[in-house]
């Protein structure tokens, strides 16, 4: 086990999801019953999040002075929300990444449930801080963490509180670390459940959420960020992107911001140094920025919300465009906890199904990497931006300029990537073609099939129509045309159906075989009344006028 010791994590997680789709594949249905140690891996995940947003934003903001706080919290805040801005409309371009594939909507006892109304009070304005913290209220626990720690700037006596604080991060990053170790085990669960369980038809449309992810990664950390820091600022293009770059790696290696986050501080420290704009107090604004870009949600963290649309069309309900401005707002401050926390809530505030959070941790384990690399290039930009306004050398105009520019670039690299998706990968809908090719499965009676009706007997009017039936040796039935699911034909010529699994059924029961004839709507009532049939079936409905 020695060779086992000496991967490295992010091999282990690797090894665990390729043994994990392995042991669903062979073992296919049974493979579903480890679900329930992935579901308790899920929730190990989400153990520790709301208590580090709210330890993390608390203890970062009390620890800045007063003035600082106010200079850095407003150049600093403009800055985040614009650079959030521009990754939140790449979300909204990915939609136009995604073929247009005819699907089937897919059922979960979620749809099942009353939408919630959109309730911003509930949402963002934490009457009860301790019942938006049971009840996962992300949004109004960030507000009411932010709002604290923002009073604790003018408190005196806050260093013992402070320093209490810091305990508590680190105590909680242990447990997170703890959890990280049993990441192979729960990929392993999550991933043998769902190839044991999931049709090859949907693994493959999770590639289209992939190749989106990673084209609009792509875009967004070699484009638009460093682009913004280059045009607005006196840097160049070739020094952000070289400065980045061991930053970017070394966060993609290890799968996490906080291992680099000295050495994104003195990267942009030689940056500003290489433009003779170092100072004490530039130095000061790199000390504080890169911490408290940290307690933000980041580029990164954001582009993996775009799992939310990839879902809404996975499933044949894309979020319409109303809804568009409820999905930028309630995904920004649900980005402050970690995706374990915030797409479960995103799917259940759009009504979609939980079951489609199983596909996001199998998709994380290759996007979750590319995340952690974006998330450093997000804190070098903002760190340096903030850097450049605090000392008057940020080009505002240049900046909405290049943020306008990247925000068509997005758009049209998202179009292109969903017309190479189209043609490039194979996809064929053969849910109509399946279902029509169903097979009867109820009691195996006679079946005959009648082209033309015949009249009933007059000796036979009179009776009661089961003595008939019963006399004659079989029922008939007039389906009518145009009714599938309940009476239609299959590919091999036989009338199948839910209605006429009923007919076969009441068939063998009275002992007779099934004679079946094609009607139009207006010829039923005629045929009952005549008797040229005993029973209409196909979906038939009582209405108002019939």
């Amino acid at each position: 086990m020695r060779w086992l010791a000496s991967m490295s994590s992010f091999t282990r997680v690797i090894l665990g999801l390729g043994l994990g789709i392995f042991t669903g594949l062979f073992f296919g249905e049974l493979a579903g019953s480890l679900e329930i140690f992935g579901e308790a891996y899920i929730r190990l995940l989400q153990m520790t999040v709301l208590p580090y947003i709210m330890v993390s934003l608390i203890g970062g903001l009390g620890r800045l002075d007063a003035g600082m706080a106010k200079r850095i919290g407003i150049t600093g805040g403009l800055l985040i929300l614009l650079i959030w801005g521009v990754t939140e409309v790449s979300n909204l371009f990915l939609m136009l990444t995604y073929p247009d594939w005819t699907t089937a909507s897919l059922f979960s006892t979620s749809l099942l449930e009353q939408a919630k109304p959109f309730d911003p009070l509930t949402l963002y304005v934490p009457s009860n801080p301790f019942y938006s913290m049971a009840n996962s209220v992300v949004p109004a626990v960030v507000v009411f963490s932010i709002l604290l720690g923002l009073a604790l700037i003018a408190v005196k006596e806050k260093t013992a509180l402070l320093e209490s604080f810091n305990t508590l991060s680190d105590a909680l990053m242990h447990i997170a670390s703890f959890v990280g170790k049993l990441a192979p085990i729960g990929i392993f669960a999550i991933s043998a459940a769902a190839a044991g369980t999931l049709r090859v038809e949907e693994l493959s449309r999770l590639q289209v959420y992939l190749w989106a992810y990673l084209g609009a990664w792509t875009v967004i950390t070699f484009w638009t960020l460093p682009a913004i820091a280059a045009w607005s600022t006196p840097l160049s293009y070739r020094q952000v992107l070289r400065e980045s770059r061991l930053p970017m790696l070394t966060a993609f290696a290890t799968g996490t911001v906080l291992v680099v986050l000295p050495m994104i501080a003195e990267r942009c420290k030689r940056l500003l140094a290489e433009n003779d704009c170092d100072s004490p107090d530039t130095d000061a604004v790199i000390d504080v920025m890169v911490p408290t870009a940290y307690s933000f949600p980041s580029a990164g963290t954001l582009l993996g919300l775009g799992f939310i649309m990839f879902s809404s069309w996975y499933v044949g309900s894309p979020i319409s465009v109303s809804d568009y401005a409820a999905y930028v707002s309630v995904g920004a401050f649900v980005a402050f906890g970690s995706m374990a926390v915030a797409i479960p809530f995103m799917l259940d505030f759009f009504s979609l199904p939980a079951d489609m959070f199983q596909l996001y941790l199998l998709g994380s384990v290759m996007t979750a990497r590319f995340a952690t690399a974006l998330a450093a290039m997000h804190g070098i930009v903002v760190s340096l931006l903030v850097a450049f306004a605090i000392m008057g050398k940020l080009r505002w105009r240049t900046l909405l300029q290049i943020v306008m520019v990247s925000i068509v670039i997005a758009g049209l690299a998202a179009a292109s990537i969903g017309f190479v998706l189209t043609k490039a990968i194979p996809y064929y809908y053969t849910g109509e073609e399946d279902f029509i090719a169903k097979t009867q499965i109820a009691d195996p009676v006679t079946v005959k099939q009648v082209e033309k009706l015949s009249q009933l007997p007059a000796t036979e009017s009179s009776r009661p129509r089961l003595e008939t039936i019963q006399a004659r040796g079989s029922i008939r039935v007039g389906y009518m045309e145009n009714a599938l699911p309940f009476a239609y034909r299959n590919s091999e010529g036989a009338v199948v159906g839910y209605d006429m699994d009923l007919m076969r059924t009441l068939a063998y029961d009275l002992g007779v075989t099934l004679e079946v004839v094609r009607l139009g709507w207006k010829q039923a009532p005629a045929a009952l009344e005549s008797g040229q049939i005993d029973i209409a079936a196909g979906g038939i409905a009582i209405t108002p006028t019939r």
